[in-house]
Parts: C-alpha cells; structure tokens; sequence
C-alpha cells in the first residue's frame, strides 16, 4: 500500500477509476475599480475566488471537476464591473463574447438582459461550456460569416480578431512590406483569417479613420499562437496624451496608423477568409467508457500555503494520494507521531481540505498501510 502511495503522486493527471484528469483552466479578466472579485465554478463548486485588479490579468488553476463551467461576478456595487476577456481550458480558448448565458451583462433595461458580451454588469455568471471529462463536454456558439479568397494557400495562418464602432471601418494585414489581405469591418467581434508565405514584421493597419470611426483589435493569431493586441508596444494608431501614436498597449486604434505583432518567418502566396469564430471542446472515451485525456505537453504548477495540515498530535503530513470518486475527492497520506503512520479524509471541495477530519488506519493492528 506504501508504494501504491507513492505511485499515486507520479501519476497525478492521470484517469482513475474511470474519472477525467485535472484540466487547466486560465481566466483572463479586469475589474474597473479594482475591487471586484470573480469566483470559478466547475459542475456546481467553487475552485478558487479572485480579486481583480483594473488590468488584464492571466489566472490560472487546475481541477480534475466535471461539468459546466462558471465565472461569476460576486460583489457588485458603484462603479464595479468586470471585463472577461476569455477563458481557456487545456490551452484551447474560449472567447466571452462567444458565450449565450450571461446573466451579469445589464442589456434592454435588466442584468442578465442580453449575451455573447465581454461584460459583467451585475451579480451574475458567464457559462463558458463544460470542463474535459465531462458527458456531452462541448460547447459552441458563432454567427454569420463572409469570405473571400485568392490564389493559394501558405505556411503560415494568421487570424485577426476585430471589430468597428460603425462596421464602415477598413483594416489591412500587412507581412513584411506587403499587404496580404483587406478587410472591411463589422459592428460584432469577428475572426479574419489569411494563409501566407510571407516573412517579417505583421502588422494590422487602420487605412479609413473618420467621423464615428475606430477599431477593437482583440489579437491575432500567428499559427495557433495567440498574440493580444494590449500586449504589443507599438501602436500607433492609439490616441493617448494629446496625439496619435501617443500611447501604446492597446486594443484600440482611433486613427489611422497600425499595431505590430512581432515578426512571422516564413518564404510566397497567400488566401483569406472572414467569420465569427466558435469554441469547441471534447471528450473522448475509450473502448472501456471512461473518460480520458492527454497528457498536457507543457507541465506548469503554482503554490501557496498549504491545504492539508497535521491534526490530532501528528508533527507532520505527507505523500498524498488523491482520488476523485462519487463526488468527493478521497485523500491517503504519511503522518508522523512517533513512527510513521497513515491517515483518510475526504471531502467536496479544495476549500474544505483544512477543516476535514483525518482518521488513523489500524489494519492489522499496524498504523500504516
């Protein structure tokens, strides 16, 4: 049982009795005063609670809980509200203003009186689908679309998030010194994407500014890399401080001008398309019908104060094994009291590890198992 124990721990991530490995979810949102605090919801408990700050900011946490997955705005007052940008789960991402259910956007007179909004207004929640693992674990929503195209297809695919405030506006997406593509924009965030071999600088150019006239640009993404538009520190379309040009970091451009998005490697032909864009994810199972996934390729972790502590005279506690069963996470670990011994506890939620009860193993007559 020890070293069963100790396999426990390595093999963290990975499916047990027929239950879904701990997904990564990171929520990207900002607060307008900065006292608003978000929690995250996975199938009906709380994983962790966030005070916003009045910038963008990545959170991230990882939970092996299925279900629908909430973001809620929990203490509106004067002046506080919440701007989610999106979240994502296991790296794929998912855009708030694609969602249907959002209760905290204030639309038509009433909080939750609209939808596939950035914004919460009110107490409320954003539905952003169900987590990996779970049953019917896909969620989507898109809107109309248009296209155009020409000539071949490259090696490098860009997609340009944006939107105008009067859909007259007219951006062009330049690589290198040339232009691969126009656009005229719509009143609703969009996805604009072109194929291309072109190398060099990108750069996302605002070509008709005028009365009423300016553009969102939420980001782009550089083969399924994602590069947001507030991260970039040339914008020269950004009216700040009395001029444009005159700041940066910005999803906005109010003239004409352009945002540079690093550069692309790459060597000639290109193709375009335009539409709304959609959030997918899924589950598959095996032969045996439980639910698996993959293996992230990159492992990240974070760490705080400890969520399990020694109780009932024990000087220290150790080697957790953890198993999410029945709804309840079932914890085995190592604790010290003159020797070492093993104890049990369980519970429902992360946030109630501390205050469980541990109870000693006497299999046999020994302390440890």
């Amino acid at each position: 049982m020890k070293t069963f124990i100790k396999l426990g721990m390595l093999l963290c991530g990975l499916v047990l009795a027929g239950q879904a490995c701990a997904a990564t979810i990171v929520v990207r949102a900002r607060g307008t005063s900065g006292q608003e605090s978000v929690s995250l919801q996975v199938g009906g408990s709380t994983v962790q609670v966030w005070t916003l700050t009045t910038t963008m900011q990545d959170r991230t946490v990882s939970t092996a809980l299925t279900g629908e997955i909430r973001l809620n705005f929990t203490n509106d007052g004067t002046n506080r509200d919440v701007q989610v940008d999106y979240i994502q789960v296991d790296g794929a991402t998912r855009q708030a203003e694609n969602q249907s259910v959002n209760t905290g956007l204030y639309a038509n007179g009433a909080c939750g009186g609209g939808s596939n909004s950035e914004w919460m207004h009110c107490n409320g929640y954003i539905s952003f689908g169900n987590a990996p693992g779970s049953s019917s674990s896909s969620s989507s929503s898109s809107s109309s679309s248009s296209s155009s195209t020409s000539s071949s297809s490259g090696s490098n695919t860009i997609v340009v998030r944006a939107r105008g405030t009067s859909g007259q506006e007219t951006i062009n997406l330049q690589v290198g010194s040339t232009v691969v593509q126009t656009w005229t924009l719509t009143t609703s965030l969009q996805d604009y994407t072109a194929s291309t071999s072109l190398s060099g600088e990108v750069r996302v150019n605002f070509t008709n500014d005028g009365t009423n006239r300016d553009v969102t640009v939420d980001y782009i993404v550089v083969n399924g890399q994602t590069r947001q538009a507030e991260n970039q520190s040339v914008n020269t379309a950004f009216y700040a401080n009395g001029a444009c040009g005159g700041g940066s970091n910005s999803e906005l451009m109010h003239c004409n001008g352009y945002i540079s998005f690093g550069t692309v490697s790459g060597s000639s032909s290109s193709s375009s398309t335009s539409s709304s864009s959609s959030s997918t994810s899924s589950s598959s199972s095996s032969s045996s019908g439980g639910t698996f996934c993959d293996l992230p390729s990159n492992l990240s972790w974070t760490s705080g104060s400890p969520i399990i502590s020694p109780k009932n005279g024990n000087a220290s506690v150790k080697d957790p094994t953890i198993v999410n069963y029945g709804g309840k996470y079932h914890v085995f670990a190592t604790v010290y009291n003159n020797g070492w011994k093993s104890i049990y506890l369980n519970f429902t939620d992360f946030s109630q590890a501390s205050a469980a009860s541990h109870t000693n193993f006497q299999p046999g007559g020994s302390y440890t198992v």
